[in-house]
Formats: C-alpha cells, structure tokens, sequence
C-alpha cells in the first residue's frame, strides 16, 4: 500500500493499476493460502488411496462348500495362532455351546478379542481347528458362517443417515416400523427418537457425533437384536455404557440366555458372574472354566481378577 501510494504520487504508475495490482495480489495471496493447506490433505488421501489399493490387492478369502443349516456347538482343538513370529494363543481346547452364555475374561493381550475374531474367521488357525457340529469351518461357505454371528465391538461406529439407517444397517430382510419400535422400547431409545418431530426419519450425524457413546452403544445392540442370529459376539460391549445403562442392557443379556449363543469378552463384574460357563485367559492360554463361584476356589488368575480389576470396574 505504502509503495503504491508512493508510485502514484510520482505519477509512474495511475490509482487504478495501483488498485487492480493490489486486488490481483490480495487474490494471489488467498490462492496461494488454499495451495498450502491443500497440500497436508493431499498426502494424507494419497496415503489412504494406497492403502485401499492394498485391501483391492489382497487375495480372495478361502470358502469351502459344506451347507450351514445349524450350528449346534463350535470346539477348538489344540488351536495355536501367531501373528508373525509371535504366538498369541496356545493349545486352546474348548467348546461353546448354542443356547449358552460364555464369558471370556483374562488380563490385557491375553488373547481374548482374538479368540471372537477367530471365531468370524478373521484369522485361521496356525495349529490345530476349529469345528462345528464335527465339521472344520475351513470346509464351509465363509458368508454363510459369518452370517450366523451378530458381532459387537467396544466402539462401534455409525454412518450418517436416519435412526432407522442406522438400525437396520447390514440386514438384508425387510424390517417394518413396528419390528423396529419394539426394538426401540426395549433398548429404552424412545426418547431419543422422540426428540424429532421425523422420529426414526430424523438424522444421525457422521459417526454419531450428535448422540453420545452410550445412544450410539445402544442402537447397536438395537441393530444385534434386529438381525437375530444364532450367536452374538459381544467384545467389551458395555464398556461405553453409564451404570444405570449397563445394568439394564445386562439384563437384557441375561434373558437372551437360552435363546442363542452368547460369547462375551467383557471386564465388567455383573456380566460376567451371570454367565453359565467363564474361560479365564492369560497370556495366551486357557488357565480355568467353570462358573464364577468354581472359578474363586479353583482358578487364583480369575481370582485375582475379581479382586483387582473385576470388581473395580
């Protein structure tokens, strides 16, 4: 401004290319601007384009053919699994039975979430099998052994849409209204719903930012129960939840026994003393299974558990 103002007193240059190179060079500036904070958000898609190339890249997943009408029970046998070099489970024998509630429990990287993921064939085996009904699941349809598990994380994330997007995500049946309002009283999410005036048609931000954890948690476990399969995986799925709410989704829990396979990786005390059958796991393998009071004389890592970190969450 000064300079311009001074080569316009010399009268080298007019005011009105002394105003249009300053409008020129204000333009330039904000050009320039948007180039470098452009160029962060460049790199960071460049690396995601190349990660997404890299899943693109990745071999089809191995199915075998044997139909799926039930599966009864699901038995690990002498499984082991390394990632890498590194083993993290160790000769686990077991099984899990349909219609039961089983609680895994054990300290941190003891190879508990490992063991869902196991389950959904995320992972095989490195040693040993798994099996159902007698079969190994290597041999059967991976999407139609996926599709008998609902499986819920610890921080399960939601897409921007409706409430009724979001409860009914990944199921392929037709769900009506009122399949999901019974859902909705159940999960006690009616006043949630009913703060809108478009009620399930109103708006869910990008990964719920709207609602807090506890909502999000809860129309989830909303969604597991729409989807009704034959087993429920839960990891730490009430770990987001309030007291108050926690209790009543464990109630919930509690009267689905009987009614499908639950498989809970959990720290929370109430959940676990309701299962009918405790692994307790520590570092990598099995080191007790019973029921909470079997386990407090006959297991000293569960035990400990209970006392230490159990009780006190």
């Amino acid at each position: 401004v000064i300079l311009g103002g001074y080569l316009v007193v010399k009268q080298e240059i007019t005011v009105e290319v002394w105003l249009a190179f300053y409008m020129y060079a204000q333009g330039i500036h904000t050009s320039l601007l948007s180039l470098i904070e452009l160029w962060p958000l460049i790199k960071s898609t460049q690396g995601s384009v190349d990660r997404v190339a890299q899943i693109a890249d990745l071999p089809m997943e191995e199915s075998g053919n044997n139909p799926i009408d039930y599966v009864d029970e699901i038995e690990f046998k002498n499984v082991c699994f390394a990632y890498n070099e590194k083993e993290v489970l160790k000769n686990l024998n077991f099984t899990l039975k349909r219609n039961d509630f089983t609680a895994i429990v054990g300290g941190s990287g003891a190879g508990k979430s490992t063991i869902l993921g196991m389950i959904e064939r995320f992972y095989e085996p490195t040693k040993g099998e798994i099996s159902y009904n007698k079969f190994n699941i290597k041999d059967s349809d991976i999407f139609k052994w996926r599709n008998q598990f609902s499986y819920l994380v610890q921080d399960s994330e939601l897409f921007s849409g409706s409430f009724k997007d979001a409860l009914t995500y990944g199921i392929k049946e037709e769900v009506s209204d009122e399949q999901i309002m019974s859902v909705v009283q159940l999960m006690n999410l009616e006043s949630l719903i009913s703060k809108s005036k478009e009620g399930l048609d109103s708006l869910i931000s990008e990964g719920g930012d709207n609602i807090s954890g506890g909502e999000r948690q809860r129309i989830v476990l909303a969604r597991v129960l729409l989807e009704n399969k034959p087993w429920i995986l839960l990891d730490e799925a009430t770990s987001n939840l309030d007291k108050e709410t926690e209790y009543f989704v464990t109630q919930i829990l509690n009267d689905l026994k009987g009614k499908v396979g639950l498989i809970c990786v959990t720290h929370r005390l109430n959940t676990v003393v309701k299962a009918d059958k405790i692994i307790v796991m520590d570092k990598g393998e099995v080191v007790g299974m019973g029921t909470h009071k079997e386990l407090l004389v006959s297991c000293p890592t569960y035990k400990d558990l209970v006392d230490n970190k159990l009780e006190a969450e």
